[in-house]
């Protein structure tokens, strides 16, 4: 062994490198993961339904039905 750094070192070097490398690995991972979260966001995320009105005529116990050209039109007084 001439000149270089003994063999523990040279395999905990590898070791870290590794470590590194999984680490840079699952950032890239996570970022991609976002970028596409906020593309798919963009796309279905203003998936509003178109609105329209409805009428349901409903009748309560015990209570009267209006008559025939009630107070329909003038203000309810």
């Amino acid at each position: 062994m001439s000149g270089g750094a003994p063999i523990d070192d040279r395999n905990d070097n590898k070791n870290e490198r590794l470590h590194m490398r999984r680490l840079l690995q699952l950032l890239f991972l996570l970022i991609l993961l976002g970028i596409l979260a906020v593309i798919g966001y963009a796309y279905f995320g203003d998936m509003t339904p178109e609105g329209h009105e409805s009428r349901i005529e409903v009748t309560l116990p015990g209570v009267a039905a209006p008559a025939a050209g009630g107070t329909e039109g003038t203000g309810g007084n």
